[in-house]
């Protein structure tokens, strides 16, 4: 606490939302934060969870019930673990310095910093569905680097299966780099098209290298589809970002 740390109190939460059966969706557990002045303090939510009902997603939250003067904080090394009932149904997350791997929401323009223990939120599989051509991508995943991050290059991996479409009609993964702005050309791509696979389980993987002298604002991972006769609908699953630190 920077400011109103002599009368005020901070409380993290942490609110699960279960999948919807006849019971009460929801359970939380909070923790508060108060008396020990501007030093740094440590808080650990634990939440105890119904291992038979399954997990739709949880907020990680900071609340203040003001009692005289307002409230600021500076938080830092957050992060989200999770005790799986059993191994299928691990949400992974990546540990930035020993693994490099990331699994990301999709369907989003959510936010996430490479640092270790980065929290996790969302699913890995999507449905869509290219229907309005006037979309250039109707799937965008903005995955945003912290500052001064330095990469070698980056691989966008998944599994699609296209299930409309698949006779005619062709679709491209592509990952998308943005450097921070220098005088030279800001950005870097790469795509892979997948066609002729029919509706069959296709694994795919955009190899992207970098400029590791260069600092990394953020990348966009796409899907688009050049209208040939039909529309296309596909599933998405096991979408992975994997990254190759040049620090």
């Amino acid at each position: 606490m920077i400011e109103g740390f002599e009368t005020e109190s901070l409380i993290a939460e942490a609110h699960v939302t279960y999948h919807r059966n006849g019971q009460y969706p929801l359970t939380h557990r909070r923790v508060t934060i108060s008396g020990n002045g501007d030093a740094v303090n440590q808080f650990t939510v634990k939440v105890p969870l119904d291992k038979n009902r399954k997990i739709k997603h949880v907020d990680l939250k900071f609340l203040y019930t003001q009692n005289q003067q307002d409230l600021t904080v500076l938080l830092d090394n957050l992060a989200l673990y999770v005790v799986p009932k059993e191994h299928s149904n691990l949400i992974e997350h990546g540990n930035f310095e020993n693994e490099n791997l990331f699994r990301f929401p999709t369907n989003s323009s959510s936010t996430a910093y490479l640092t270790t223990d980065t929290p996790i939120s969302g699913e890995q599989s999507a449905l869509i569905n290219f229907t309005d051509f006037d979309v250039y991508s109707p799937f965008n995943h903005a995955y945003q680097f912290a500052e001064n991050t330095y990469l070698n290059s980056l691989r966008f991996n998944g599994k699609l299966q296209m299930i409309t479409g698949y006779d005619t009609e062709s679709v491209i993964a592509e990952a998308h780099v943005t450097y921070h702005e220098s005088e030279q050309y800001p950005f870097a791509h790469e795509r892979v098209t997948l066609s002729n696979v029919g509706n069959s389980v296709t694994s795919f993987e955009v190899d992207l290298p970098l400029d590791s002298s260069r600092a990394i604002k953020h990348v966009d991972l796409k899907f688009l589809h050049f209208k040939n006769q039909s529309n296309l609908s596909i599933l998405l699953d096991d979408l992975v970002l994997t990254v190759d630190s040049a620090n």
